[in-house]
């Protein structure tokens, strides 16, 4: 039987438009997605060898990494029950952030006195299906 070739490495597809704190959020549960685990401490030194991120990508986890940590995909826990995803909600006007678990982001920022915006919960990154290229 011939050796089995590796999946061919992809892309994670996030919203350019929600704030950068959002879309770094995203990445992370992407990344633990693709690598299986359910806390960014898992992770270890090593990103998942299938999934390709740009520089871009790698500055936003860099320079995001305090909220990195409390990042959480929906585990079953040892007695059966389920431990939500714990993600975070981002003020696209103040640039303030809270932890939110498996619900809606708030309708309107509650993190900074008399601030108009409406917080972003980042979700987990897709994979983004790689796109054929016709043969040469």
């Amino acid at each position: 039987m011939p050796p089995r070739t590796p999946p061919a490495p992809y892309r994670l597809k996030t919203n350019p438009a929600v704030p950068p704190m959002a879309r770094a959020a995203s990445i992370a549960l992407g990344l633990m997605r693709a690598a299986g685990v359910t806390r960014w401490a898992e992770m270890g030194d090593v990103l998942p060898a299938a999934v390709e991120l740009a520089d871009e990508e790698y500055r936003l986890l860099v320079d995001h990494i305090e909220i990195l940590s409390f990042l959480r995909l929906q585990s079953r826990l040892e007695d059966g029950t389920r431990a939500p995803t714990v993600t975070v909600a981002v003020c696209p006007e103040c640039g303030e952030w809270v932890l939110i678990s498996s619900g809606p982001a708030p309708n309107r920022c509650e993190m900074t006195r008399g601030c108009a915006g409406k917080p972003v919960k980042a979700v987990v990154a897709t994979k983004e299906q790689p796109t054929r290229q016709a043969a040469a």
